[in-house]
């Protein structure tokens, strides 16, 4: 078989290899599964709901954003637009309930960046904008929304029996970073790019046709469509999809689902692993054999070598192999992986100095029973065919091991830009150099990160990285888990920045002992006095779509005096 330049092309090859193979099973809030595909049902269903949406006027070309939760409309729209040389614009599905606004507001910036021919959505979402208390402006989006109809979609006697051809360099869809920096911006992710991030993960993972995975992630996250629909699909293995919600609700669902279906590889986040570290009882669990997870990935956020420790004391009994924590690193620019280690290798960590991290951008090894010390998670080496680099930030100067500098990825996988960039330009030619903005240092050629650079906090002529303090921070007793947030603000009168902490509490903690907990526990640990101390109520926190704090916003909304704050300490 010819090069396959686009994942269409291997799944048509399926359609004459495998055609009984069902591909992607998608479960229920008991971990059920609730809907199943064939690669010849699917096709059949694409075929059908590519020549729907050529009714509704969509043509090569165009952008269609998909607002869908995961489930058969997603996967078949997201095809269905490819099918007729179209770009799919995955994007958040509704919470209609708890951030109607949040919602609403996401939909138009996304729109707004991208003018698509549509923005598929489940009917009862039109339903629900249509009613009196809709946003004012909302009937200059209504125009733009087209309802799912499945009966109409994938049930009608029409259909385009072959897909419009892609060419490497094309556009295979538009992924919407999450936004924790500032406003959301549309990743151009080419067939090349993904076509060379799969294969590299395939063999970085050391995937094979015995692995099957199963995903919670949000499919419009590159986590989620890329690792948990795209990557199987290319490999061949089989997915199950659970709804993001009922992994939130019943995280013990997400290990049901990998012991059940006998999942070898499944995403998660550090807070995932922390909420069912800390929040499963085992008097709610099924019987569990976790001796399937080969490869538990960690990625999307900081990691935090506690929380990997407290997952595998608590889920060892379970059958969780030794070695089954897989921390890496990677990023929508990147197209989604960037680095790996090998599979059951033993997480490497790496103790270094604190004071030498905020007073010398270096990496110095913490002598023995150093309370100083700082445990960086390794992340792995570069994907096959990609490769690694750390550079000071404000120029090209290549840093040697163990200097702190700005991550720089190279090679196939790392797109040509965001949309707004490259949209009135030619065909799309990858760059060779990816800036991630990221933090890290090499050791023996693997990277390990500290942190933002856009968040270093500089401090009395020192840098200070919010994931350590806020790491420090995490077992106060008073403080809701992952809901603490270090930001720095501008104090003209002492000409440098001052810490701030942002939390949500616990209903029952005791405001004023929790100030003085926080406190002391950063003076001792960082040799810092917190400046402002900010405690917000539940659900207050800014929260990208992914879960990630949005540390900017936070100084913004403290700096505009939008918080409800504590007296400064």
């Amino acid at each position: 078989m010819p090069e396959e330049h686009s994942l269409l092309q291997r799944v048509l090859h399926y359609e004459e290899s495998r055609p009984d193979w069902v591909f992607c099973s998608f479960l229920d809030h008991q971990a059920k599964i609730s809907d199943a595909m064939t690669i010849a049902a699917f096709l059949t269903y694409v075929r059908s709901a590519a020549a729907w949406l050529r009714r509704q006027g969509v043509r090569r070309g165009h952008r269609v954003v998909l607002s869908l939760p995961t489930s058969r409309a997603f996967v078949v729209c997201y095809f269905a637009v490819q099918w007729l040389g179209g770009i799919p614009v995955p994007a958040p599905e509704p919470n209609l309930r708890f951030k109607r606004q949040a919602y609403y507001d996401r939909i138009v910036r996304v729109i707004a960046d991208c003018s698509p021919a549509a923005c598929i959505v489940m009917p009862e979402v039109i339903r629900e904008f249509d009613a009196d208390d809709a946003p004012a402006d909302w009937h200059a989006l209504r125009e733009r929304l087209l309802p799912w109809d499945s009966d109409s979609a994938v049930t009608n006697t029409d259909s385009i029996t072959s897909p419009i051809v892609s060419a490497p360099d094309d556009l295979a869809f538009l992924q919407y970073t999450s936004g924790s920096t500032g406003s959301p911006k549309g990743v151009a992710v080419t067939h090349r790019a993904l076509n060379a991030n799969i294969r590299g993960m395939q063999l970085a993972v050391e995937l094979n046709e015995n692995d099957v995975v199963v995903s919670w992630m949000p499919i419009y996250h590159d986590m989620g469509l890329v690792g948990g629909l795209l990557l199987p699909l290319q490999v061949g293995i089989s997915t199950y999809l659970m709804p993001t919600a009922t992994f939130l609700n019943r995280p013990e669902s997400w290990l049901k689902a990998i012991s059940e279906y006998r999942a070898s590889l499944s995403p998660g986040t550090n807070y995932a692993y922390n909420l069912c570290a800390r929040k499963i009882r085992p008097e709610r669990l099924p019987p569990l054999d976790l001796s399937c997870w080969t490869r538990a990935i960690n990625g999307a956020e900081p990691i935090d070598i506690q929380t990997i420790a407290a997952f595998q004391r608590k889920f060892e009994a379970y059958g969780l192999p030794q070695n089954a924590s897989y921390p890496v690193f990677g990023m929508a620019e990147a197209t989604l992986g960037i680095s790996f280690p090998k599979p059951l290798s033993p997480c490497k960590v790496d103790r270094i100095s604190r004071r030498s991290l905020n007073e010398g951008a270096l990496a110095v090894p913490a002598s023995e029973g150093d309370l100083d010390a700082i445990g960086i998670v390794c992340c792995g080496t570069a994907l096959p065919g990609h490769r690694l680099a750390i550079k000071e930030p404000a120029s090209d100067r290549i840093l040697a091991d163990r200097e702190i500098g700005e991550i720089c990825f190279y090679g196939p996988s790392v797109c040509p830009g965001y949309y707004h960039e490259i949209k009135n330009g030619g065909p799309h030619q990858a760059r060779t150099e990816l800036r991630t903005g990221d933090l890290g240092y090499l050791w023996e050629g693997s990277l390990y990160i500290v942190g933002r650079l856009k968040d270093v906090m500089q401090i009395g002529g020192a840098n200070y990285y919010p994931a350590d303090i806020e790491s420090i921070l995490q077992d106060v007793p008073g403080v809701r888990p992952g809901r603490i947030v270090a930001v720095a603000i501008r104090k003209p009168s002492i000409g440098t920045d001052f810490l701030v902490i942002v939390a949500e509490p616990k209903v029952s903690a005791n405001e004023p002992e929790l100030r003085d907990q926080i406190q002391a526990k950063v003076r001792q640990h960082v040799g810092l006095s917190v400046g402002k101390i900010v405690f917000l109520p539940k659900g207050r926190l800014p929260l990208t779509t992914s879960g990630k704090v949005m540390r900017n916003k936070c100084a913004e909304l403290v700096l505009a005096g939008e918080f409800i704050e504590m007296e400064a300490c």
